[in-house]
């Protein structure tokens, strides 16, 4: 009866550490960012910003650095890192950069990302990712491109390179250094 006791135990153990293992938490090394997408046909994919319903896709800004802000509205990690990007834009005009915040939430709206955006003063264009864009980010990326809370920001620059910068908070300096190396 023990050794049947014991041996249910250590299966059960052995579950567990299995289960557990596929729960922990990525470290640096586990995500790699890719400096140059071979394949960017996600700049390609029609977006509508919520606010002017006006069509556009990440590419018709190419010859600019522009942040691709990976958010979701219920992310309060994320509306601190757009309140660093509002600091940061009034360092550059238009020509020089361009913001679009892109919802990967599957469950959001459009209605609920306007109001999102008008409540907090957020002028740059924004968008509800769709699915096929969704699936293309985390294929390139890696999923920590839809962990919104890890506030990942994507820099295209006007030469096609892509890399996602994920894990943490941008400050303001930072966004400045980011944007000086791309332009």
């Amino acid at each position: 009866m023990r050794t049947i006791s014991f041996l249910r135990f250590m299966g059960l153990s052995a579950c567990l550490a299995f289960a557990l293992s596929a729960c922990a938490p990525m470290t640096e090394g586990d995500v790699t960012a890719t400096e140059t997408a071979p394949d960017l046909s996600w700049r390609d994919i029609p977006l509508t910003d919520v606010r002017t319903g006006d069509s556009f896709a990440l590419s018709d800004f190419s010859g600019k650095v522009v942040i691709v802000d990976l958010t979701a509205v219920w992310c309060s990690n994320c509306l601190l890192q757009q309140h660093q990007l509002q600091i940061a834009s009034s360092e550059w005009t238009d020509d020089e950069v361009v913001i679009v915040s892109l919802d990967v939430d599957p469950n959001e709206t459009a209605t609920i990302l306007l109001r999102h955006i008008e409540e907090n003063n957020i002028a740059w264009r924004s968008a509800i990712a769709p699915q096929p864009m969704i699936d293309a980010l985390v294929e390139e990326f890696g999923p920590i491109a839809t962990t919104v809370t890890a506030t990942p920001l994507i820099f295209l620059d006007g030469d096609g390179e892509a890399e996602l910068i994920g894990r943490g908070l941008k400050p303001k300096r930072v966004l400045l250094e980011l944007v000086a190396e791309r332009q």
